[in-house]
């Protein structure tokens, strides 16, 4: 049976669910604040091939994708990965927010960390991709096109419906954090657990971060090293088309 694999956080669910709508012939948009985790899912098994519950490495499953049947939905760029990571994961589904903010910051940077040093994960989810996650936020039109030509190549039962597709993705978009909005934004904690992955990982010297700082004391610590920051970031990210990006 044809499996389809795809990166925590990385929008499984709600593809699943796009697809149980039109194996369903439902075309209702489902409304949901962040995750798409509890809506129904569809007859084609979804799940990740490489799991990290909490970034360590003894909790690395590696799940079987040697078979032609297998298909990755993913994308290859690994600053999306850790938005979507810590978005819709840590934040929502973990109550990060919760922490003091020095917590949050490391909890951030180790998941940033993790992305940028973990040959495995990178090798399951960055190389041969058959749904590029990509698509969705630059070329919606060919990202519904792939997929059902994917769909039927199944030969599973449901409705073809491209508008259907679109209006899906268009309320997926919605849920999802703009790359370009975490770019240099020094307010964001999304921004400042990248910049301090990169920190730790190129040994740039930084003030010591302590236990009770705030975000603009944290700010003000690795603003110095602002455009290393955006230099070593900038090829880890797509950027979403102009249309969706206002």
């Amino acid at each position: 049976m044809i499996k389809v694999f795809f990166p925590r956080g990385g929008g499984g669910n709600w593809l699943s669910n796009l697809i149980w709508h039109l194996e369903a012939a439902n075309f209702s948009i489902p409304h949901v604040n962040v995750v798409f985790d509890g809506q129904p899912r569809c007859s084609i098994p979804f799940s990740h091939s490489f799991e990290v519950p909490d970034s360590t490495a003894g909790n690395q499953i590696v799940q079987d994708k040697l078979s032609d049947r297998n298909v990755m939905f993913s994308c290859r760029y690994l600053f999306n990965h850790y938005l979507n990571n810590a978005v819709k994961v840590k934040y929502y589904i973990h109550g990060i927010h919760a922490m003091p903010i020095q917590q949050q910051l490391f909890e951030l940077s180790n998941g940033f960390k993790y992305y940028l040093t973990n040959e495995i994960y990178k090798k399951y989810y960055c190389n041969v991709i058959n749904l590029d996650y990509a698509l969705i936020f630059q070329n919606p039109e060919q990202f519904a096109d792939v997929l059902l030509e994917f769909l039927d190549s199944t030969g599973i039962a449901y409705t073809k419906n491209k508008l259907y597709v679109l209006n899906s993705m268009a309320n997926y978009r919605n849920t999802c954090a703009n790359p370009s909005d975490q770019v240099d934004n020094w307010h964001s904690m999304l921004w400042l657990g990248a910049c301090h992955a990169i920190t730790i990982l190129d040994q740039l010297p930084i003030e010591v971060i302590s236990p009770d700082a705030d975000l603009t004391t944290i700010a003000h610590v690795l603003q110095p090293h602002a455009k290393h920051y955006r230099q070593r970031i900038s090829p880890l990210m797509f950027k979403w088309s102009d249309e969706y990006n206002k």
